[in-house]
């Protein structure tokens, strides 16, 4: 039986992995993204109630779209503080693997 493969790498791409400078987020951005994902898996909860209770389409679709709300919110969060730490620290972000252009690219996949 031939050797199992070895792990896929995290989905994470290499160029945002640091190799020696971290750019680590602070507790009130970890607080206020965890806040807001636990606020959108209550809602995803909720939206899977309804739809077993057979709601109507209209009180779905809002709760739909509240817990997608959340989510975009804390992804706004997290590039925010992407960005923030690598205008305050271009010099260690470069050398870490945060270029501007990526970050960019991140925010408006979420945008």
């Amino acid at each position: 039986m031939p050797a199992a493969p070895p792990p896929s790498p995290p989905a994470t791409s290499a160029r945002l992995r640091p190799s020696s400078t971290i750019a680590r987020l602070p507790n009130e951005v970890t607080s206020d993204v965890l806040v807001r994902l636990r606020r959108a898996e209550g809602q995803l909860r909720a939206v899977q109630r309804l739809l077993g209770d057979g709601a109507d389409c209209k009180t779905v679709l809002t709760q739909l779209a509240a817990a997608n709300r959340a989510v975009e919110q804390a992804g706004f969060r997290l590039v925010a503080a992407g960005l923030t730490w690598c205008v305050q620290h271009p010099e260690d972000a470069e050398a870490a693997g945060y270029r501007m252009e990526d970050l960019e690219r991140l925010f408006t996949r979420i945008a």
